[in-house]
């Protein structure tokens, strides 16, 4: 574990045996933390991540990754932090709708700027909708984000639903889409044009190279405002 001034970084070295109970005793004695990164540890839960919500009442940042115990039990906790600005779930696969909603509708709803849910595949359009009540957000990672979200008007319901419910959000800048592949690229493009503040988009390479003529003249709007595409081939693993 990495430990400085108001922060502490769990690593990979031998420390695996890290879990709730030790989690507790850490937010009990370390009151002032504003940085917390408990990635990977798969040993901790909702015990020890509702006692840090509850007493580390400073927390700006905390990272979940890959923490496979986490349920909306935690989100619960963690929505009812002030100034809790960047909150990443990747691979947090218990988390549902319940969850997002936790967040959209605490005090996070004010805070929140950035929002990691990379592979929390039990969501569905309507979580993700929920998240528009997020004023603060700025950016926001959907990245294969699973089966569940899809076209709303076709099959399923992110772009022509949860996606456009972000239309006109005076916030969102940053949104990766990569791996969200129910999504049709002219949704994409279609819905994300009417993004006010947009300034990222984060796209899967291999839709560079299919785009039809509609979604390649949407995209060259996208541009004609200098909003910035990108087509990572290579994985990202921060969100």
């Amino acid at each position: 574990m990495l430990r400085k001034a108001g922060s502490i970084h769990t690593t990979d070295d031998g420390f695996e045996p890290f879990g709730h109970r030790g989690l507790v005793a850490v937010a009990d004695g370390c009151r002032e933390l504003r940085d917390v990164s408990l990635r990977w540890r798969q040993r901790v839960g909702d015990i020890g991540v509702s006692a840090l919500a509850h007493s580390c009442h400073k927390l700006v940042k905390l990272d979940l990754g890959h923490c496979n115990r986490i349920t909306d039990e935690s989100l619960k906790g963690i929505s009812q932090l002030q100034v809790l600005k960047t909150l990443y779930l990747q691979n947090c696969r218990l988390v549902t709708n319940s969850g997002t909603s936790f967040l959209a509708n605490g005090s996070t709803s004010k805070s929140l700027r950035s929002l990691g849910l990379s592979e929390c595949d039990r969501l569905t359009d309507r979580g993700v909708l929920s998240l528009q009540q997020i004023t603060t957000l700025k950016l926001l990672s959907l990245k294969h984000c699973g089966p569940n979200i899809a076209n709303i008007g076709g099959i399923g319901g992110l772009a022509g639903g949860a996606l456009r419910a972000f239309s006109g959000h005076m916030k969102l800048s940053f949104l990766v889409l990569t791996g969200c592949h129910r999504i049709s690229s002219i949704d994409i493009v279609e819905t994300t044009i009417t993004y006010v503040a947009l300034e990222i988009l984060v796209l899967d390479c291999e839709r560079k190279r299919s785009l039809s003529r509609m979604a390649s003249d949407c995209l060259k709007k996208l541009k004609d405002r200098n909003v910035v595409v990108t087509w990572p081939c290579v994985p990202q693993e921060e969100f």
